[in-house]
C-alpha cells in the first residue's frame, strides 16, 4: 500500500501514476521550497511594548512560560478583545532569547498582514516575516507569521508554535492542514480562540486549559440588537444607520453573506454614499481599503464574513445584513460582535442584526456573550467586595 511521505495520505482516490510511479494527489497543491532550520547564537528577543499588559493578562503569560519550559501544549480561551495575541509576546521573548524559532498561524491573510505590523512594533529588533498566499519570497524568520497553507514549507522547525483563531475556516475540520501543523512543530504549541472547538482538545494536558474572560480594557462586549425586517425595512434602515454614523464620524463594517450581495448592495449604497466600498476575498484591494476606513478615509465597507476575525478598527459599529443566513452560526456572530469596542477610549458601539426571522444561531450567540458580560461582572463584584 502507497502511503505518502509527505501526508501520511494512503486513500488510493487520491493517489495517481507518472512515469510508473505513485504520487499523492491530496497534497499536490502544497508544493513549494521548504525552509531549513538553523539555530542562532546570541539573538536577541527584546519586547518593547508601549503599554502595560493587565494583571490577569501577565497571570496567563507567566503560565505559558511555565508549561513552555515544561514542554507542554496550552489552550487559550479569550473573549474577542481580550488581548490573547498580547498574552503571547512575553513566551515569544523568552523562546527568542534561547536562539530559537517562533511560528504564529492563522486561517487567514488578513489577520497576518495586520499581525505582521504588531509584532515588528513589539519587537524592533528582530527579523519577523509574513508569508501568505502572493506573498512568499522571505520566509526565513526569527518569527515567522504565516496562513496555515503556508505551514507545510516548515517541517520540525518551530520550537514553539502559536496557533491563533484555530476554529475557523479553512483550517477548521480540515485533515491536510491540520497534519501539515502538527509536521511543523519540533515544541510545544498554544492554541488559541474566542470561539473554540474541541479538535485538539486531545493534545492539551488537562491543567492547560486558560481562561479569559475579561477584556483587556474591562468593558463588556457589547450584545447585538434584533431587528425583524422586510427587504425593503433592511434597506432603509441601513441607510438611516449609515447617515447617522457618517455625521458622528463613526466607521462601520456591513456584513453580507455572499459576494454578489456585497457588489449589489454597494451599488444601491452608491446613490446615497460616496465615502464607502466593498471587499471580499476576490478584492486584491483589500488591505488598503480596510487601512482607508482605519484612517476615516472611507465611512464605511461592506464585507463578507472574511472580515469577522483579527480587525480592530477604533469606534467601529457593525450591521450584519441578512443575520438569519445559514452562512452566520453561533461562532460566527460572536466573532463579528467582538470587532466592536476593542479599544479603551471607544469601549463600546452597535451590533445590529437584520433579519427576517430569528434564529436558533442568534439566539446561542446572543446567550453565549450575555453568559461571558455576567462572567466580567462576577469578576467585578468578587475584586471589589
Amino acid at each position: 500500500m502507497f502511503v505518502c511521505k509527505r501526508c501520511g495520505n494512503q486513500n488510493p482516490s487520491y493517489i495517481g501514476m507518472r512515469n510508473g510511479k505513485p504520487y499523492c494527489r491530496k497534497c499536490l497543491s502544497m508544493s513549494g521550497d521548504e525552509v531549513q532550520y538553523i539555530l542562532r547564537e546570541n539573538q536577541e528577543g527584546t519586547l518593547d511594548l508601549a503599554y502595560e499588559l493587565t494583571e490577569e493578562q501577565k497571570e496567563l503569560a507567566k503560565k505559558l512560560i511555565d508549561h513552555y519550559k515544561q514542554n507542554e501544549n496550552t489552550f487559550v480561551q479569550a473573549v474577542c478583545g481580550a488581548g490573547k495575541t498580547e498574552i503571547v509576546f512575553p513566551l515569544i521573548e523568552y523562546v527568542l532569547k534561547e536562539g530559537k524559532r517562533v511560528g504564529f498561524a492563522i486561517p487567514r491573510k488578513d489577520v497576518v498582514i495586520e499581525l505582521f505590523s504588531r509584532i515588528k512594533n513589539a519587537f524592533p529588533n528582530n527579523k519577523v516575516a509574513a508569508i501568505y498566499g502572493e506573498h512568499t519570497e522571505e520566509k526565513e524568520g526569527d518569527i515567522v507569521i504565516l496562513t496555515m497553507h503556508q505551514i507545510y514549507r516548515f517541517h520540525q522547525y518551530f520550537d514553539i508554535l502559536i496557533a491563533d483563531e484555530i476554529d475557523a475556516f479553512p483550517f477548521h475540520n480540515n485533515e491536510l492542514l491540520q497534519h501539515f501543523f502538527l509536521a511543523s512543530k519540533k515544541g510545544p504549541m498554544v492554541l488559541m480562540s474566542a470561539t473554540p472547538t474541541h479538535e485538539f482538545d486531545r493534545f492539551i494536558p488537562k491543567n492547560n486549559f486558560l481562561y479569559l474572560e475579561k477584556r483587556f480594557h474591562g468593558f463588556p462586549i457589547p450584545v447585538p440588537k434584533i431587528q425583524v425586517l422586510s427587504d425593503f425595512q433592511k434597506k432603509r434602515f441601513l441607510i438611516t444607520k449609515l447617515k447617522q454614523y457618517e455625521r458622528e464620524k463613526k466607521p462601520c463594517l456591513v456584513f453580507v453573506p455572499s459576494k454578489s450581495l456585497a457588489e449589489e448592495l454597494y451599488t444601491l449604497l452608491y446613490v446615497f454614499f460616496k465615502k464607502g466600498a466593498y471587499v471580499h476575498s476576490s478584492r486584491v484591494e483589500r488591505p488598503a481599503l480596510i487601512e482607508s476606513l482605519r484612517r476615516g478615509i472611507l465611512h464605511y465597507l461592506i464585507t463578507t464574513s472574511i472580515l469577522e476575525r483579527g480587525v480592530t478598527i477604533p469606534n467601529l459599529q457593525v450591521i450584519i445584513y441578512g443575520a438569519d443566513h445559514p452562512i452566520y452560526d453561533e461562532r460566527v456572530i460572536e466573532q463579528i460582535s467582538g470587532r466592536v469596542g476593542r479599544k479603551k477610549v471607544c469601549p463600546d458601539g452597535d451590533v445590529f442584526l437584520l433579519l427576517k426571522e430569528e434564529t436558533e444561531a442568534v439566539k446561542k450567540a446572543i446567550l453565549s456573550i450575555k453568559k461571558h458580560n455576567e462572567c466580567l461582572q462576577n469578576l467585578f463584584r468578587k475584586y471589589s467586595a
